[in-house]
């Protein structure tokens, strides 16, 4: 109830910005036990109207936050910077943001995959077409972080869509942004991103791992992760540590300066999209909000400036449940409309020709990683329903208002449905850097986890059954080898995963465990004779090459090809 009438006392501009008090949201906000504490940062027409810290960096309240003082990570608003020093390099002529991001390299690295060349533009609003790549974001010794380039080699995703034809945030594209900034500049990144924007800002208590003695006196560090140290590994995409000061700062030189902010990208004309510096556009009403944010574990973030009120806002939530209270935080000063609520002559008819299972273009494509979405669909995939005359993603209802292009009724969401090269594909205006295209039956995930369960079962059957009748005499060794292989691997594939995690990368045997599955291949190949002599062979080299068949349409059979 507090939240409540919160919401609706604060959330117009209508108001003075000045009255806005957003203590009491954040006081409730750290009721959650998901959320530890929080700095917040307001600026407008020029100076810190707000700036304030909430409870703790940790668990155990050991560590309160100050918002001059305490450094917390900012995670992906670090794009930010990138995509500002690109900029620079691009207004002094050392840059072409068309030109072909090889010319720019040390070697020319990215392969002719594709007819048109990857741009610096493309980087900036996540149109590359690189694909995904989720494991070994951090390192655990600040001594293990490589340049930017070499990290981009270690690791390099193939491109698997045209540039610039749909959006996929990359946190790839920003690392290769950073190389070509070293590059172009001949200073290593973080000396480039110092000197050229944070010491002429006056953002003294903002810096990249390894931080000075000084600032590193300032960072709770293990205290936001249990204990856990980790470093940002993509420094270009995503490892920067800053004050909400510093950040107020870096709020009031963006407003202050001369740049309109212009769409640079979008999928759909009616649609928010990507302006200059890499803000992602959002509408509430007629308020025009550019913002990007931020999440690393322990930490979640929010920037986002509103040129036309001079207004900027930055927060920082520690703990693991601030993901999606900066928003509603936002919602303070910027409302909260939902588009569709004024339509009265939606589109008649029914909805079905658009429901279905929609892919993230965030989701990995290609190696082991892709296997992810199957057990791990959590924002790789959605559902879209039709009910009556609207769909419903999630908690989102939406309506017709053209052809193909529905509003949100208690959401500010918007939706663009198109076909293109074939494929369906659907646009949210919530978020311009990712796409969303249809499964077709084959490739829902749902899908695959009743195959991978059904597999598994059948597979652990086998082996107990033949081991049992081995007891008694008969021989079944064969079937138990190849049965019990089939289904070890996926326990270990995903029980490795499980217990090392992906910040750090695969753990150092997870080559070994991918081996299995050629391993089954040639077992059985050599093993044939001996399994075709028995009922239960024949079933069982029947269900196998079924199964390798799977396996190779993730990619898992023929290891890293």
């Amino acid at each position: 109830m507090i939240r409540l009438l919160l919401f609706l006392l604060c959330t117009s501009l209508v108001t003075p910005v000045a009255a806005i008090d957003p203590d009491a949201w954040i006081e409730a906000d750290l009721e959650d036990p998901g959320i530890t504490g929080a700095v917040l940062a307001v600026v407008h027409e020029g100076q810190i109207i707000h700036l304030n810290g909430y409870g703790t960096a940790d668990r155990g309240g050991n560590y309160p936050l100050d918002p001059n003082g305490t450094l917390l990570p900012i995670g992906s608003v670090t794009k930010l910077f990138t995509w500002k020093a690109m900029e620079q390099l691009a207004d002094e002529g050392r840059l072409d943001l068309n030109g072909d991001v090889n010319l720019y390299l040390p070697e020319p690295i990215i392969p002719p995959t594709y007819p048109d060349p990857i741009t610096p533009i493309h980087l900036m609003t996540h149109t590359s077409g690189l694909d995904e790549r989720i494991t070994g974001l951090f390192v655990r010794d600040p001594a293990e972080l490589l340049s930017p380039y070499e990290t981009f080699l270690k690791n390099q995703p193939p491109r698997v869509r045209p540039a610039g034809h749909v959006a996929a945030y990359s946190n790839s594209g920003a690392l290769l942004a950073g190389a070509l900034i070293e590059e172009v500049s001949g200073m290593t990144y973080s000396q480039y991103i110092r000197e050229t924007i944070l010491t002429p800002y006056g953002m003294s208590s903002t810096g990249f791992d390894p931080l000075p003695p000084f600032l590193a006196a300032r960072y709770p560090g293990p205290a936001l992760t249990g204990g856990i140290s980790l470093y940002p590994a993509p420094l270009p995409a995503g490892g920067m540590y800053a004050t909400a000061e510093d950040m107020a700062i870096f709020m009031m030189h963006e407003l202050e300066s001369d740049n309109e902010y212009e769409q640079i990208f979008t999928h759909d004309p009616r649609l928010p999209g990507i302006t200059e510096g890499g803000y992602m556009e959002q509408y509430r009403g007629d308020t025009r909000i550019l913002m990007h944010s931020g999440d690393v574990p322990g930490a979640s973030s929010l920037l986002a400036i509103i040129p036309e009120e001079d207004l900027g806002i930055f927060i920082c939530y520690t703990g693991t449940g601030g993901s999606s209270r900066r928003y509603d935080l936002l919602s303070l000063f910027t409302g909260d409309a939902a588009p569709g609520a004024a339509i009265t002559d939606p589109v008649p008819g029914s909805k079905e020709e658009y429901a279905g299972t929609y892919l993230s273009t965030r989701s990995p494509e290609t190696g082991f990683e892709a296997f992810i979405r199957v057990v791990a669909p959590a924002r790789k995939v959605i559902t879209v329903t039709a009910k009556d005359d609207s769909l419903i993603i999630g908690d989102g209802r939406y309506i017709e208002a053209e052809p193909g292009y529905f509003l949100g009724i208690n959401t500010p969401g918007q939706l663009v449905f198109e076909t293109r090269e074939g494929d369906n594909w659907l646009f949210m205006g919530e978020t311009p850097m990712i796409a969303w295209r249809r499964a077709v039956w084959y490739e829902v995930p749902d899908l695959h986890l009743a195959l991978l369960i059904i597999f598994s079962g059948l597979f652990l059957s086998a082996a107990l059954i033949g081991g049992l009748r081995t007891l008694k005499g008969e021989e079944y060794r064969v079937i138990i080898l190849l049965s019990g292989l089939a289904a070890l691997f996926p326990i270990l594939f995903f029980g490795s995963m499980e217990v090392s995690g992906l910040l750090f990368g695969p753990p150092a045997f997870f080559g070994i465990i991918l081996w299995m599955p050629m391993a089954i291949a040639v077992l059985l190949l050599f093993s044939g004779r001996s399994l075709l002599k028995k009922k239960e062979g024949r079933l069982l080299a029947a269900l196998l090459i079924l199964y390798l068949g799977w396996l190779q349409y993730w990619g898992l059979l023929i290891p890293f090809g």
